[in-house]
Formats: structure tokens, sequence, C-alpha cells
């Protein structure tokens, strides 16, 4: 499925939560989230432990050790801290929405739209708008750019035309780019085998 929506969807951000220590988690369900976490460096991870929120089936169910859980929390949490996330953009020009000022008023805000955070240094005429960017640094959690020569990118684009009924955004594309490059996903046949 990851690999499908790679595919599909260039420079898509996928983003997840884990919960350490559910009470039914071994220690092979453990290390099989570890591995997803290492092949796709998910750029933004949620870790919590376990909490027994009450009225919920789990709730009644038997807790794993205290120790256990804070130190499968603390692996996770040292795998996520690891990789680097984006050190792959440098270099790269984007489009970013600035919303903001930091909160060392050092930076202005922006966005790309797979929601990547990146620090441009403030200038007249950007807060709101559309920008080109260079990107020039990375951190874990954000960006850092430069404005391009020609800063602003806002153009009020009209917006697409409606699908057609029964049609699914971006499916028949996808469909029809598979077909032109005669490369085909396992969960292809899946899908046509469903929806046939």
């Amino acid at each position: 499925m990851w690999q499908c929506l790679f595919f599909s969807v260039p420079g898509v951000t996928i983003v997840t939560d884990i919960i350490c220590g559910f009470p039914t988690e071994t220690e092979e369900d453990f290390n099989l989230t570890l591995q997803i976490v290492n092949e796709y460096k998910f750029p933004s991870l949620f870790i919590n432990q376990f909490y027994p929120r009450p009225g919920t089936p789990a709730a009644k169910m038997k807790r794993l050790p205290t120790n256990q859980v804070k130190n499968r929390s603390r692996r996770l949490t040292h795998l996520f801290q690891s990789y680097e996330t984006y050190s792959y953009l440098v270099g790269s020009h984007t489009k970013v929405l600035v919303t903001e000022l930091s909160h060392d008023g050092n930076y202005y805000v922006g966005h790309t739209k797979a929601y990547e955070q990146v620090l441009i240094p403030p200038c007249e005429g950007v807060m709101g708008k559309f920008v080109g960017v260079k990107i020039t640094s990375a951190g874990k959690h954000f960006l850092k750019g430069e404005l391009m020569a020609t800063p602003s990118l806002d153009t009020h684009r009209p917006h697409p035309p409606p699908l057609p009924q029964g049609s699914v955004s971006g499916l028949d594309k996808w469909k029809e780019n598979l077909s032109k490059n005669g490369k085909l996903f396992q969960r292809h046949w899946l899908y046509e085998s469903v929806h046939s």
C-alpha cells in the first residue's frame, strides 16, 4: 500500500501515531513496528504509551509491565531521532504558503503542500502569499529556505471542474499511468477484481 501511495502521489507525506504497549502487543509485534518505521522513515511520528481509556474493551485487558512499555517507547523514540527526515530536499525549489512569524521572531514560517515547515528570512509583502523558495538546510522537524528571484507565486488559479459521478479523484489517472508504463503493483489486480 505504501508503494502505491508513493508512486501515485509524488512527494506525499505520511504521518502516523504509534501506541507502545497495547495489552496484546508482543515483542514480535513491536519489532515489526520498528521495522516499518525504519523502512519508511516517517517525517513526523507521534509516539504514545498505552493508556486504558475507561469504558473500552482494552481497559479490561491485562496490561503489560510498565518498564517494558517505557522501554519500547524509548527504543521507538531513539529510532525516530536517529534518521534525517528532510535532508534530501536541500537544494530543491518549492512553493510555500507564508502564514506566521516564528516563535523567536527571526523567520517567517511557511508550509509546503505536504505541510513541511519552511523557515525563511522576513521579507516585506509575502505574509499570506505563496512564494517560491530554495531549500538551503534541513533540521529534524523543519527546513530553511531563501526566497527565489521571483518571490510571488500567488496565481489565483480557478478550481478544476468537478469529477464525473462515480469517479475517484486521481484513480483513473493512476490506472492510465500504470497501463502506459506496463508496471503493475500486486494490489492493482485486487482493485480490478473487486471493482469489476
